[in-house]
């Protein structure tokens, strides 16, 4: 099977701490369709004018030159009550919107479950159409950092993603108190995307 190696670079400016203005977020993307390398890379720099609800994301080749193939502003929430990332709408990345995006509502349990309708660009014209799914959270991980207090001090959840009108969509989401969303895996009529967080890193660095 074929993979694309994409390189995913996300500064969010966002009002948690968490992911806090000029942070890279940087995750490796795998897609079964493709053999082309490229860059995806959000941040706030070049004037920019993001607010805390925002984020940037760019598309790049992946070359010693790299070109910037497509730009873009995304919506996102974070704060007490919820997280959500919305992922671009360029090139195939546009289809992940068939599914919820990837988000989180706190309290977070295990069992809890998420419907979501979301609206989303239906063709190149911009005509709208209604998501429906929903988000179901199936498990929960505890892990002990050792010489740390409290032991739990680091939760990762596994949420699945279904949509309501593709049964051959579905995603799995996970997410930490830590790093946020650490892997989002997609399963779409037989295609794989797989997003796999590797690192964090200030651009004051």
């Amino acid at each position: 099977m074929k993979y694309i190696l994409i390189t995913l670079l996300i500064t969010f400016t966002l009002s948690s701490q968490q992911f806090s203005t000029d942070i890279y977020h940087t995750y490796t993307v795998e897609h079964s369709d493709f053999d082309e390398h490229y860059w995806l890379i959000v941040n706030n720099k070049d004037g920019a004018e993001l607010d805390e609800n925002s984020f940037r994301w760019e598309y790049k080749e992946k070359n010693l030159s790299p070109k910037t193939l497509a730009m873009e502003l995304a919506p996102a929430i974070q704060n007490d009550g919820q997280v959500l990332l919305t992922m671009p709408s360029f090139g195939f990345f546009n289809e992940l919107a068939q599914l919820p995006y990837p988000q989180v509502r706190f309290p977070l349990e295990l069992g809890d479950s998420i419907y979501v309708e979301q609206k989303i660009a239906k063709n190149i014209s911009k005509d709208s159409m209604i998501v429906r799914g929903y988000l179901k959270v199936v498990k929960l991980d505890r892990l002990d950092i050792k010489g740390r207090v409290p032991k739990d001090i680091i939760k990762r959840w596994t949420l699945e993603a279904h949509s309501l009108d593709n049964p051959n969509y579905t995603a799995i989401y996970v997410y930490s108190n830590a790093l946020g969303f650490e892997k989002m895996i997609y399963e779409l009529d037989g295609k794989k995307i797989q997003l796999t967080h590797q690192s964090i890193f200030s651009l004051g660095i």
